[in-house]
């Protein structure tokens, strides 16, 4: 019996969009399954609009950093509306246009919430769809919270779409969604609070440079409490109550919107995965192998932040959709390297990281040279009033190759990208410093940047 589709997707994000595409270009019999807007978190509740959003933060904290330094800053503000309406030119667009996109390509969007009937079988809005390949790209949705109250919690999906931005607002976590949400409100006028059980924020991060984005974040007036134990969320009259345990005891924060920021898991459950014999991994994405071929049925194929085991970055559910379509159309047994994926969090000033960490290289015994600094009164940073920019570089002992840098400071999320290209091509730090930059630019400090 033929299947209805040579290819079907469960989600329109990056890595559903570039799989369809390419498969469709090739002559594949594709379909797509959307039960939201098509277009994908990334696209309409994440990284563009956040990005959208915090250029009006980048222009207020330009103006404020250079306050007598040539600029006067007594009038600026965010008008959040604007904002959000100027947000909105760009989000409420993608949905039609990408189904214009696939309806042009003849690629079929099925409307609904998809349902594994079988190995090879998915149900839709009550039709079932057979197909030789299924992938499943349908991202992540927040970890349940297990304290009392927890579904009193907003979103970022809501604090991203909101018209009206409240005065107190309190962050359950600190990783990346509570810290760049954090940057923005506080910019925008709101009485920020952060609020984690660990000790340490931003994990995935060097923690000496988490040190400094704390106190960056403090200077703008983010309250940020850790090692809290949350008991309870509270709604009163007026907003919400959070209640916590620290080692100074118990307290209680005012709130007007208390916004989930304690990480996320994949977001398959509602696929019902056994039913297509799909093992499921300790973080509770599809188990793959090395290919991202579900390891209990082969018909099924996974991609980006659904697995959970891998950076929930995009540009990671791109390189995996690309992966996949080489190994399906040219017939390579491609496997996945995520040695080298740079990672930013875009708080003001952004946090950047790519390639071994220190204490890595500590627990793997490793010969490596490390150079560690503050970049504040480098002329780059001095000009524009950067008050919190720092560096740290690992290299090789041996061979001088560069193997990590973690950066601090503006530009922090382009320079990454050099250290990438370098970390991959395996270049020397004595080949970086080398290289003839463009002066006066943060790039021409990067050989500033690299141990002897």
């Amino acid at each position: 019996m033929p299947y209805d589709f040579d290819l079907l997707v469960i989600g329109t994000g990056p890595a559903g969009n570039v799989a369809a595409s390419e498969c469709r270009r090739a002559g594949w019999k594709v379909a797509l399954v959307e039960n939201r807007l098509v277009g994908g978190a990334c696209a309409l509740r994440a990284c563009d609009p956040k990005k959208i959003l915090l250029a009006a933060a980048e222009g207020f904290d330009w103006v404020h950093r250079m306050r007598d330094k040539g600029l006067t800053s007594d009038d600026i503000r965010i008008d959040w509306r604007d904002l959000m309406r100027f947000k909105r030119s760009f989000t409420e667009t993608v949905p039609k246009n990408k189904e214009e996109e696939y309806a042009r390509a003849g690629i079929t969007v099925l409307k609904g919430t998809a349902q594994f009937t079988g190995e090879a079988t998915v149900e839709v809005a009550g039709k079932e769809y057979s197909a030789n390949r299924i992938l499943i790209a349908t991202g992540s949705v927040p970890a349940p919270a297990s304290f009392e109250g927890s579904e009193h919690l907003t979103n970022s999906d809501h604090f991203l779409d909101a018209d009206q931005l409240p005065a107190r607002i309190v962050f359950v976590g600190a990783g990346y969604v509570s810290f760049e949400l954090a940057h923005l409100a506080a910019r925008a006028g709101a009485q920020v609070q952060i609020v984690d059980r660990g000790a340490a924020p931003l994990g995935k991060f060097d923690p000496d440079l988490t040190d400094h984005l704390l106190k960056a974040s403090q200077s703008i007036g983010v309250d940020i409490r850790l090692n809290a134990r949350i008991e309870a969320l509270d709604k009163v009259p007026g907003g919400y109550q959070l209640h916590f345990v620290n080692d100074a005891g118990k307290h209680t924060l005012e709130a007007d919107w208390v916004v989930h920021g304690a990480g996320r898991k994949p977001n398959v459950g509602s696929l019902e995965p056994k039913k297509a014999g799909v093992e499921l991994n300790e973080e509770g994405g599809i188990r793959v192998n090395d290919s991202l071929q579900s390891e209990s049925n082969p018909h099924v194929f996974a991609a980006g932040d659904a697995i959970g085991t891998f950076p929930a970055l995009t540009p990671v559910a791109t390189m995996h959709a690309a992966l996949l379509t080489q190994n399906w159309l040219e017939d390579k047994k491609l496997k996945t390297d995520h040695r080298v994926i740079p990672s930013v969090a875009f708080t003001l000033p952004p946090i950047a990281s790519v390639g071994l960490h220190e204490q890595e290289a500590k627990e793997k015994g490793l010969a490596v040279k490390v150079a560690h600094g503050s970049m504040v009164n480098w002329y780059a940073h001095r000009r524009i009033g950067d008050d919190f920019a720092a560096y740290k570089t690992l290299v090789d002992a041996q061979t001088g190759q560069v193997l990590g840098a973690h950066l601090l400071g503006h530009h922090s999320d382009e320079l990454i990208n050099l250290f990438a290209l370098a970390i991959r091509a395996g270049l020397t730090a004595g080949q970086m410093k080398e290289t003839v930059y463009a002066y006066p630019t943060h790039a021409s400090n990067i050989r500033y940047m690299l141990p002897a």
